[in-house]
């Protein structure tokens, strides 16, 4: 009797674990026109700057300071943070897929906020390459 228990639990435990599994997997459309909660937009982010940076997911903090809609304008640190292990960044939402188009801690250039339409109250100005000029985007 107790070993026909102890398959019932496995069987279980089993398709306990396969039911999750799908779940986490299988994303509907209905799920994908829904807004995204923030701490899933952070956990891209960061999962994008750990494949750009080869780190470590859980070495990286970011911090949203601005978002609209498919645009957001934040600060990035690595590890402890400190010289040289952070800086500013810019990410858009293109056909649905969240991309880092600027990071870094100087001059933003315009070839990445131009083609992506960034809001000029998010990014007020920008450094166009070829003239060597800031251009003011308001």
């Amino acid at each position: 009797m107790s070993k026909v228990i102890i398959v019932i639990i496995i069987i279980v435990v089993i398709a306990g674990a396969g039911y999750l599994i799908y779940q986490r997997f299988n994303n509907t459309e209905s799920e994908e026109n829904e807004p995204t909660p923030k701490n899933n937009v952070e956990d891209t982010i960061k999962s994008l700057f750990a494949d750009k940076y080869s780190k470590n997911v859980l070495e990286i903090s970011i911090t949203i300071d601005k978002e609209e809609e498919n645009y957001i304008a934040g600060s990035v640190t690595f590890g402890e943070g400190g010289p040289g292990e952070g800086g500013h960044f810019l990410a858009v939402k293109d056909d649905g897929i969240w991309k880092i188009t600027y990071d870094g801690n100087g001059f933003i250039p315009c070839s990445s906020v131009d083609p992506y339409n960034f809001p000029s109250d998010m990014v007020p100005s920008c450094f166009n390459e070829s003239s060597g000029e800031m251009i003011d985007r308001i």
